[in-house]
């Protein structure tokens, strides 16, 4: 994997066609394990087609503001109590957890930033961690479970779900 591991910004990130599963919420902190989120417009892809991210996670902190939507469900918290204006992000995909088919969030944070792991790969190809109906699963389940049930999940980012481990 490239030199950046920790990138401070989830701007050029399009999770509309990745994979999510076990996202932790945990005080004011989102914590979401992606596969397949598209990475473009970025020092990690200068070229004008998507690239694809086998696994990072994407972190929130301070989280002021988190909208949750699948299929009619909407759920949404205001973590304090009146919208202080700020960017708000909007991240998606297919939630592992459940079978339906699209997931987004929409959340306002102090700090966003993404993670990549040791064994993160970026290619043009997409990534499939199960079977879909139009694509066959192309990655190793037990890397594939290991990487949802947080066996991967780097320091970093246990110490923001559990402060001073």
């Amino acid at each position: 994997m490239k030199d950046i591991e920790l990138l401070n910004s989830v701007s050029h990130l399009d999770t509309s066609e990745a994979f999510f599963k076990n996202f932790i919420i945990a005080g004011r902190t989102l914590i979401i394990p992606y596969v397949n989120a598209g990475i473009n417009w970025h020092p990690l892809n200068t070229g004008d087609q998507m690239k694809y991210i086998n696994k990072c996670y994407v972190a929130f902190q301070q989280v002021k503001y988190l909208g949750y939507y699948h299929g009619k469900l909407r759920s949404q918290i205001d973590l304090i109590g009146e919208d202080q204006g700020g960017d708000m992000v909007c991240m998606g995909g297919s939630n592992l957890d459940e079978d339906t088919d699209m997931h987004e969030f929409y959340i306002k944070a102090e700090i966003e930033f993404f993670q990549f792991l040791p064994s993160t790969s970026i290619r043009s190809a997409m990534w499939f961690p199960r079977d879909t109906p139009y694509f066959p699963q192309n990655m190793e389940s037990a890397e594939v479970n290991s990487f949802f049930n947080g066996d991967l999940m780097p320091q970093n980012i246990k110490s923001l779900i559990i402060p001073g481990l």
